[in-house]
């Protein structure tokens, strides 16, 4: 479960419960010991809680048991869907964040009787949210109940809760999702994911009003030259839902729209936009940045990779101009993005906490998520792949045919070398510097870098033993 969400639901049993159905989803079956050592409990409590769910969905959902592991079937994605998100809505907490992004704000008493807690109860639930909230840079005011600090701070910490969650969800603003609207947006060839813009404009049209955003007039400069800027804010002026705003109020949501599309954007080569000049050391942090990409760490030529750090770089400038808080990703997001390349992560981070010409924009806690950032990016964008370098090395009489030959390349995103042991000698093991050596060699007499680690698998693995083999090896994180 995500690190945010999980802090967020106080009770144990609901957290448990949401942990076990956010692991049946994730795989077709799943040992229940598997289950009990990830969200660590005991078997019993597992089973208790697998009861629970049963009990809790009915017929929208069959959990059964065999010897393989525990299998999820959803029956009724409508009822299922529903109750998932009832079940999270009844936590005290969620009721009362829900209350402050919607501009509900009420007292201790009045919430108190609204989640029919005590007071001091209440009091305790907010001192927990107070500790929550600090990494946006926001605090909690008690009379009424509500955030304080900058209202695109505000906006972070509720796109990180209910937009990049599992769990947690909200109702859409009726009537400002209009086809027009959306259809403009997606037409530009930047922006694909439709959900990606309906949650922004949700976001946006939700919290218009309940707090003041500004822009420095160099960032408004920049966007507006833009040639989705003018018609989006013409489109936005025609929502019915909207015209209390004056335009003022208006077009600094087109830019938050504008900024948040862009940030979240990941296709290169299309930008349009010059935010590299928000700083006025860019320029020598890109050339140093692609510096450390050519040392070795991507196959890319100069003039590509220049592309890249520099597009790269412009959307990290917008998360800037949002907020230093934007570049803080979610615990999910930093775990996968380290997986694809922990040594690269490590380096990185290594790299931009000693660079003496560093932005000053980028000098605080969130250096981390700025690498996990850049390998995401790196990554979609084919410029480093999964592992760095696996090994299949197959003893001199295998039989490996084609089914297995794909599955191993499938897995390992076909950075995998496959050999038999006449192929490659002693040295060139040890000089290629292989990160993985998956063998069926036993026993394994090849001298190779302290570094590799040598996976074993019998000879007369079938095809499902080895998509098992290698399905077991992502899934604990044991790749790149």
């Amino acid at each position: 479960m995500e690190s945010l969400t999980a802090k967020i639901i106080t009770n144990l049993l609901s957290k448990r419960c949401l942990g076990i159905l956010n692991l049946l989803e994730g795989k077709e079956e799943i040992q229940t010991r598997e289950i009990a050592e990830s969200l660590n409990s005991s078997k019993r409590t597992i089973l208790a809680d697998l009861n629970e769910l049963r009990d809790y969905f009915g017929s929208a959902i069959t959990i059964s048991g065999s010897n393989r592991g525990i299998k999820l079937t959803v029956n009724d994605y409508t009822i299922y869907h529903e109750k998932k998100k009832k079940y999270v809505q009844q936590e005290p907490l969620v009721q009362i964040i829900a209350g402050i992004y919607s501009g509900e704000y009420l007292s201790i008493s009045e919430w108190a009787e609204k989640v029919n807690f005590s007071e001091s109860t209440v009091l305790r639930l907010l001192k927990k949210l107070d500790r929550i909230i600090q990494n946006y840079r926001l605090g909690v005011i008690r009379s009424p109940v509500k955030f304080s600090g900058r209202e695109l701070d505000i906006r972070k910490f509720f796109w990180d809760l209910y937009y990049e969650s599992t769990f947690i969800e909200i109702n859409e603003v009726e009537g400002c999702h209009q086809a027009a609207l959306t259809q403009l947006i997606l037409a530009d060839d930047r922006f694909v994911s439709i959900k990606r813009v309906r949650s922004i404009l949700n976001l946006s049209f939700k919290r218009i009003g309940m707090g003041e955003i500004e822009f420095l007039p160099k960032i408004v400069e920049n966007v507006k030259v833009d040639r989705l800027i003018a018609p989006l804010f013409l489109e936005i002026r025609k929502i019915t839902y909207l015209k209390k705003y004056s335009d003022a109020v208006l077009y600094r949501e087109v830019v938050f729209i504008f900024l948040m599309l862009y940030s979240h954007w990941n296709q290169r080569k299309l930008t349009g936009i010059r935010l590299l000049e928000f700083s006025s050391t860019s320029k020598d942090f890109s050339r140093s940045l692609v510096k450390f990409l050519l040392d070795g760490r991507t196959k890319e030529d100069r003039g590509k990779v220049e592309l890249a750090v520099q597009d790269f770089l412009s959307r990290q400038y917008t998360k800037i101009c949002l907020g230093e808080t934007y570049l803080k990703n979610t615990e999910d997001n930093n775990r996968f993005a380290k997986s694809l390349n922990p040594r690269l992560h490590n380096e990185l981070c290594t790299y931009l906490i000693n660079h003496t010409a560093l932005p000053s924009h980028f000098q605080n806690t969130f250096i981390s998520d700025f690498s996990s950032s850049f390998l995401l990016y790196l990554f979609a964008n084919q410029f480093i792949f999964t592992p760095i370098n696996v090994l299949i090395l197959l003893e001199n009489d295998s039989i490996i045919d084609e089914p297995t030959k794909i599955i191993f390349e499938k897995f390992f995103s076909t950075q995998a070398t496959i050999l038999y042991e006449e192929e490659i000698g002693i040295s060139d093991i040890k000089k290629d510097q292989y990160s993985k050596i998956i063998t069926n060699i036993i026993p394994f007499e090849h001298e190779v870098t302290d570094n590799a680690e040598v996976i074993h698998f019998s000879k007369s693995f079938s095809v499902e033993d080895i998509i098992r083999l290698v399905s077991s090896l992502q899934e604990k994180q044991k790749i790149g």
